[in-house]
């Protein structure tokens, strides 16, 4: 073997070997970015999920709270229609947040979220019925069913239920 062809055997084994450790380089850094950016993606659904549950919760509070203000003025035989009216933004800030958590998931925490919306339904349907009883002027037996009925609702409902199971599903524990 003369020289020529010995240069030419060892330039391409020198060019071959580069090659293969500038595609195994190549690969092990695809595989980084790779797995980099589900990383990235895992960690903005739960971003996601967390401001749509966090949002859920904060509403159905709020919903709650200003059925508390209605409540305190049934009681006392006032049928105070702005109030009532005012609970109509509020619903939607709980029915978008719902929608959020329900498009976010997963699956438990949706589910759970469903179970909130009928629970704040109720309570709004119940409170409602005792606001017009208390409007028209129906009779005291009446107006106590309604207000029954009312409580009954509120009772049923929790926002800590819903919280628990987000809390669980996204792994944030207190």
């Amino acid at each position: 073997m003369d020289a020529t062809t010995a240069t030419l055997i060892g330039t391409s084994i020198g060019t071959l070997g580069g090659l293969a450790g500038g595609l195994l380089t190549l690969i092990a850094q695809n595989r980084q970015v790779l797995s980099q950016q589900q990383a990235d993606d895992a960690r903005r659904r739960a971003d996601i999920r967390r401001e749509a549950c966090d949002a859920l919760v904060s509403a159905a509070r709020q919903f709650v709270m200003h059925w508390w203000q209605i409540d305190y003025k049934l009681r006392r035989g006032i049928a105070d229609e702005a109030l009532v009216e005012a609970t109509v933004p509020l619903w939607v800030e709980v029915a978008t947040a719902h929608s959020r958590v329900a498009i976010a998931g997963p699956d438990p925490v949706a589910a759970s979220a469903d179970s909130l919306l009928a629970a704040l339904s109720l309570l709004d349907k119940e409170g409602t019925k005792w606001f017009q009883g208390v409007q028209e002027g129906d009779g005291e037996e009446i107006i106590d069913t309604f207000r029954e009925a009312y409580e009954d609702a509120y009772e049923a409902f929790t926002a800590k239920t819903f919280a628990d199971v987000a809390r669980k599903a996204l792994s944030n524990t207190h």
